[in-house]
């Protein structure tokens, strides 16, 4: 499929704040990549507004917890409210992962190619070699200065928590 380039300009506060280059299909027109860009934006913002009204993270309890803490019910009725706050915990970290994407994540949505997905004819190959086992960084091609919508309403993403 042919893609064209297309440089999505970033301001705030009427000051430039960086671009997001992503590869658009050669027969969308100005008006559909304009409309495809707004439609991401749309919910990449209305993501952050939900990251700003998310709760913290319910406890993770075990069943000793809860038996402990409730030594009038049954073992069965003890896994029950334990499934019940596990299955909040997972609620809660699904939102975390759809808080914790990128504007590029958004347009992926709306069909834009991201750079390192499209795969051109280069002019000059380079193979590096053989660098196993070493802990290296191979450069950063995001070109956005956009954070995750959670990260936007001042909240640190746990890694650990998303697992």
């Amino acid at each position: 499929m042919k893609l064209q380039l297309v440089r999505i300009e970033h301001e705030r506060c009427g000051e430039w704040s960086g671009y997001t280059y992503v590869g658009a299909p050669q027969d969308w027109s100005q008006e559909q990549i304009e409309e495809a860009v707004t439609n991401a934006e749309k919910k990449y913002l209305a993501t952050f507004e939900q990251a700003r009204e998310e709760s913290p993270r319910p406890p993770y309890v075990t069943l000793s917890q809860i038996g402990e803490a409730n030594p009038d019910l049954t073992y069965r009725e003890v896994q029950e409210l334990v499934a019940e706050k596990q299955r909040a915990v997972g609620e809660w970290q699904s939102r975390q992962w759809k808080q914790s994407k990128k504007f590029e994540d958004f347009l992926d949505t709306e069909g834009f190619k991201r750079l390192r997905d499209i795969d051109p004819d280069a002019d000059v190959v380079v193979n590096w070699g053989h660098n196993h086992g070493k802990s290296l960084r191979y450069g950063d091609e995001e070109t956005d200065t956009f954070v995750t919508p959670a990260e936007m309403a001042g909240r640190e993403i746990d890694r650990d928590d998303l697992i």
